[in-house]
């Protein structure tokens, strides 16, 4: 890496852009050890010097097996000495064996080495570690060293944790001797229930044994006892047992042990003013200082699980607030004082509990309901800033968001690559060189082209603007070797001086590619001011600044990795991957409205633009997304960057004085798509923190009775969303979970869909032994598999299937209680395709302006894969109010006869044209709408829609690097239509017959694999 100094400059003063670059498939190290020289009966101390070359011979970021190359020189004894080393290695594993020849001896040994890092990062030096050589038949001779790396980053490219470090301060407990024996009962009842609220909010359902009996008998085991809880008959609201009469109860009881401390009860037995003013106090208080903050730390391990240091710091705030505030007398406070640490120790049970239930400490939830009541978390406000405090983010107004649907994502990040004029951030987990048969990949061509292409037009408008946008690129190690990303990429990074080699048969590729870098080279060399500036600032500084800058992340670092799975071995970090996929362009501080993003699941290539792949993206601008900047920023320097060779255009800048002026003007009369209300967020890659985890959790566990939660998904093998999502249902959220059969799985393998059916199989015997539960509290778990038989870009066959799923399936014609007027309509419009004899067409049958489109290619006879990830929510109020909308036929006739018009485009259709068409339809009813709405049933309307790259696995919860846009209120309604075409693309199962037909069952060796490799799959 080149170092630019203190001071960040920018290109324009002499400044150069530091990037990662390409990674060096050849590693370097040296070091020195000692030890004694054994063979035919010598005995004789040995130091020597070596020098190592090492080159991967499977994938680099596997670190599996290698080639190595050594030398070594130092005394033998008084004597010179030296020779060579021919070594299979694999990192991953710490050991290499081969043959050693000793020049002085002229003889040739068996070596086998030891090499570890010892600590995460390495000793003495970033990457540095421990090196054992033995030779067995040389007298067992040994030497025992160090090796440092040479070059690289090697040792610098993870976090040095690997754990949130929690401390248990023991401070000295409150001295009170308890004498009520109804302070006692009141104290037992609050910990039995908050035991059962517990219980309900994440039952433990990933039960594993050394058999597929095993495991399922301890699934039946541990939900027989919550039904026999059921039916026990007590707490109950309205004569039935329930999450919510355990959570009154609760509080109630809480209330009662507050009031006898301060005083006791009031004359009817009621608990008094000021206890429950001391018990809101305490709830508060437990809320933010310890649940809050310990769930933010959900998917992430925990040195001395515990939640006893945020209980002192809650403890410090409880006293100071009876103090300060409340006023009470020294016996009133002592007693409320030792009657919040006995709350404390129920929640710390109860986080002990869970941990022993899950078996680690990653996925411990505490619940929400412990702090609040129902009242406290039934509105849109009320939620908002719950999950704002849960991830230190806030939600941002004044946002414009578009939804993309499949096909789109290729076009746009093109269009953003050649308007921009400040900088523009690719950062995605794909760019593929070789399709799936090994040839060049055209979208990956295409995406070369318009780097050249965008290049060409800075150069020619140079003289005028005294700027070329920094084009950056961050991409994970891991795609880039397996689908031989440098194919292009090492092309981009040195344009004007490095050529592509293409194999027979693109022949027209190569020399359109040739062409735009010779046009480049001709403006570079015709530019009076760029050749001016080239004699002040040097040749590097023009390279440096006509060019993609490369960050190739993650790259291989066997010196990383934590203690699990393997002695020695343990868990490397190599199999932490960034799978983030966003691409945004000149968003600044200085101008909320300016640049744009997309977040997506596709990477660049033909794999994921063709007519299987299901998926979406959000196209947006505003206020919320600059801090994608920040989160750029943070993976550089989790790389191992310094802070001043942060690129110019990624440096944090003020915003003027009238940047929140500028936004609540942008809000005055804007359409409901123009005025979002968003966050986006980052899990950073591995063990860093994992804000996305809990704002999906906290919404799972606060969404009120009633709602309506939607989640489709991928991958569905982190059991811990599967048990939150129980939760919920038991607490009265209908809840309809979409999952891919096997043959639409982006991802079948058998690890992850081993999980995925163990977890529906558990789905749906929860939704058989709770039925009456569940419909008791107005709860429902459905699971959708997607499995249609039709191309995503067939609008009249996906019509059809919405069609025919709705009128097959009682249930949601229920949930979505449409008139027949209704049906009526969508039936019309089947008609119509019939009759216009649609012509299905695909994106990637057509050319797109701006030659930045693919040419033809077949799509593939295969059917679609769904990879899209993302959450619609709505309260039942919400649901209720959006659903009584008038004219729902012509709004999804039109959808869908835009959706229509934009596949079979030639030009490639317009999402913003799509987007005003749909507004044309929706928007003067939704102006209606919100016009006949008070304040108070707005905040009672509570949605959100979240969509990015994190699925529903333990892999993207623990391990990668994930992406997640939030939107909430009116803005949320995006994602709604979608929604119900997805419902509409699956088939609703209620059996284990069904799921099998689906998703086949695994038995044996291959579930056994699965659990065992949960965590990373």
């Amino acid at each position: 890496m080149e170092v630019v100094g203190q001071e960040t400059v920018s290109p324009d003063r002499g400044g150069k852009t530091v990037s990662l670059g390409l990674p060096n498939r050849w590693k370097f190290s040296g070091g020195f050890n000692t030890g004694r020289w054994l063979a035919d009966g010598d005995n004789k101390l040995i130091f020597y010097l070596n020098a190592s070359v090492y080159r991967s011979l499977l994938h680099p970021v596997s670190s599996a097996l290698g080639l190595q190359l050594d030398a070594y020189v130092g005394p033998r004894d008084t004597d010179l000495d030296g020779g060579t080393r021919l070594l299979l290695r694999s990192p991953v594993l710490r050991l290499s064996g081969g043959v050693d020849w000793n020049f002085r001896d002229s003889r040739a040994d068996f070596v086998l080495s030891l090499h570890h890092p010892l600590r995460r990062g390495g000793i003495l030096v970033a990457g540095g570690g421990l090196r054992i050589d033995w030779l067995p038949t040389r007298g067992h001779s040994f030497n025992l060293g160090v090796q440092l790396p040479i070059g690289g980053k090697l040792g610098r490219t993870r976090p040095s944790a690997t754990e949130v470090r929690l401390e248990d301060p023991s401070p000295e407990p409150v001295r009170y001797v308890n004498e009520s024996p109804a302070m006692d009962e009141a104290l037992e009842a609050v910990q039995h229930h908050a035991h059962w609220i517990n219980r309900l909010t994440s039952p433990f359902i990933d039960t594993g044994g050394g058999s597929y009996a095993t495991g399922l008998e301890r699934f039946a085991r541990e939900m027989n006892e919550i039904t026999d809880h059921f039916s026990a008959g007590s707490p109950h609201v309205d004569g039935q047992v329930s999450f919510e009469a355990h959570v009154l109860a609760y509080h109630e009881a809480l209330d009662r042990a507050f009031s006898l401390a301060t005083g006791g009860l009031s004359p009817s037995g009621a608990p008094t003013e000021d206890g429950r003013e001391v018990s809101a106090a305490a709830r508060r208080i437990l809320l933010h200082e310890v649940i809050i903050p310990y769930d933010r730390t959900l998917g992430q391990k925990k040195r001395h699980d515990t939640t006893a240091e945020f209980a002192v710091r809650a403890r410090g705030q409880f006293l100071r607030w009876v103090h300060s505030v409340a006023d009470l007398e020294d016996t009133r406070s002592i007693a409320s004082g030792w009657v919040f640490e006995r709350l404390l120790e129920i929640v710390e049970d109860g986080r002990a509990f869970n941990r022993e239930a899950w078996g680690n400490g990653r996925f411990v939830w505490l619940p929400y309901q412990w702090a609040l009541t129902p009242e406290q978390h039934d509105t849109q406000p009320e939620i908002d800033r719950l999950v704002e405090a849960t991830v230190q983010e806030q939600f941002k107004d004044g946002n414009r968001v578009w939804y993309i649907i499949n096909e789109r994502f290729h076009l746009e990040q093109a269009r953003m690559i050649l308007e921009a004029e400040d900088y523009h951030v690719l950062w995605i987990h794909d760019i593929r060189g070789n399709d799936g048969e090994g040839e060049p990949d055209e979208m990956g061509y295409h995406l070369t082209r318009t780097y050249l292409e965008a290049l060409n037009q800075a150069v020619a408008r140079y003289e005028d603007t005294g700027k070329i946008p920094m084009y950056l690129v961050l991409l994970d190690q891991w795609y880039y070797e397996i689908t031989n990303g440098r194919r292009w990429l090492g092309l981009l990074e040195a344009p004007l001086d490095r050529s592509v080699d293409l194999p027979d048969g693109y022949e027209a590729w190569e020399a359109e590619i040739e062409a735009l870098q010779a046009r480049l080279r001709e403006g570079v060399e015709g530019s009076l001011l760029l050749q001016a500036e080239t004699r002040q600032y040097g040749e590097d500084w023009l390279k440096n600044l006509i060019k993609v800058h490369v960050n190739i992340t993650n790259p291989s670092d066997p010196t990383f990795w934590s203690p699990e799975v393997l002695p020695l071995v343990g868990m490397p970090d190599n199999v932490m991957r960034d799978h983030r996929k966003i691409a945004f362009f000149d968003i600044s501080e200085e101008d909320p409205y300016r640049g744009r993003a997309i977040y997506t699941g596709a990477g660049i290539g033909e794999h994921y633009a063709g007519s299987t792949w299901e998926d979406r993206a959000i196209l947006a601008e505003g206020p919320a997304f600059l801090t994608l900047k920040d989160a750029a920023r943070q993976v550089l320097l989790n790389q191992g960057f310094l802070p001043d060779q942060i690129p110019w255009e990624l440096q944090p800048k003020e915003k003027p004085g009238d940047y929140d002026q500028r936004v609540r003007e942008a809000q005055r009369g804007a359409r409901i798509r123009d005025n979002v209300r968003a966050m986006e967020l980052h899990n950073q890659t591995g063990f860093n923190p994992k804000p996305i985890n809990a704002a999906k959790a906290a919404l799972y566990t606060l969404m009120p009775a009633g709602s309506v939660v939607k989640a489709p998904d991928s991958l569905w093998s982190g059991h811990i969303w599967g048990s939150l999502l129980m939760g919920a249902s038991l607490r009265g959220v209908r809840v309809l979970v979409i999952a891919p059969s096997i043959e639409s799985a982006p991802s079948p393998g058998f690890p992850a869909m081993s999980r995925a059916h163990e977890l529906f199989e558990r789905m749906i015997l929860f939704a058989e032994l709770f039925e009456g539960p569940l419909e008791d509290a107005g709860g429902m778990l459905r699971l959708g598999m997607y499995d249609p038989d039709v191309p995503v870009a067939d609008i009249p066959g996906r019509t059809r299937l919405f069609v025919e799923t709705l009128e097959r399936e009682p249930w949601l014609r229920d949930l979505y209680g449409f008139e027949p007027a209704v049906f009526d309509e969508l039936h019309a419009i089947l008609r119509s395709f019939e009759e216009e004899r649609f012509s299905q067409r695909y994106l990637l049958d057509r050319p797109a302006p701006d030659s930045v489109a693919p040419d033809s290619v077949a799509p593939a006879a295969q059917r679609p894969k769904l990879h899209m990830k993302a959450h619609f929510f709505a309260s039942r109020f919400g649901w209720e109010q959006i659903l009584s909308l008038p004219g729902w036929g012509e709004i999804l006739t039109t959808y869908q006869r835009e959706r229509a018009r934009q596949v079979s485009d030639p030009t490639g259709g317009d999402y913003f044209e799509f987007a005003d068409s749909m507004s044309a339809v929706t928007g003067p009813r939704l102006r209606t709408f919100v016009a006949a709405r008070t304040a108070e049933q707005f905040d009672r309307m509570v949605f959100y829609f979240m969509t990015g790259a994190h699925n529903q696995n333990y892999r993207s919860m623990i391990l990668d690097g994930e992406v997640m846009v939030v939107l909430a209120e009116m803005g949320a309604l995006v994602g709604l239509i979608d929604m119900m075409w997805i419902v509409g693309q699956s088939k609703w199962i209620t059996d284990q017959e069904s799921l099998d037909e689906h998703l086949p069952e695994y038995s044996g060796f291959k579930r056994r694999m699965g659990r065992w490799l949960r965590l990373i799959v």
